[in-house]
């Protein structure tokens, strides 16, 4: 149980880590640093570590671009489960070799 706790306590802490990262770099670049991008006509939606930046492009001469930036809960748990599980996995390979 406590290898449970001390994991998700990584995992929370690692996707926090990354969130920061990806919301700083944000500020000066309008694009995440640490994100899957998805490509569209108009469109690029980056999303990683609970956020999501959304990109539209204008189509004609006169339209104007839009950069939106979001927090985006499904990456952020996704995030959270996949570092637990593999700090679980780290410490019970480590706690076996002792």
């Amino acid at each position: 149980m406590k290898k449970m706790i001390v994991s998700f306590l990584a995992g929370v802490f690692l996707t926090l880590a990354g969130l920061l990262t990806n919301y700083l770099y944000y500020q000066k670049n309008h694009t995440l640093l640490l994100a899957r991008r998805m490509f569209g006509g108009e469109i690029t939606v980056e999303t990683g570590f609970g956020l999501k930046m959304i990109h539209i492009y204008g189509m004609t001469p006169l339209d104007s671009g839009s950069v939106s930036l979001r927090f985006d809960p499904l990456s952020f748990i996704i995030s959270i489960l996949i570092f637990t599980i593999l700090i679980f996995i780290i410490i019970s390979i480590l706690n076996r070799k002792k």
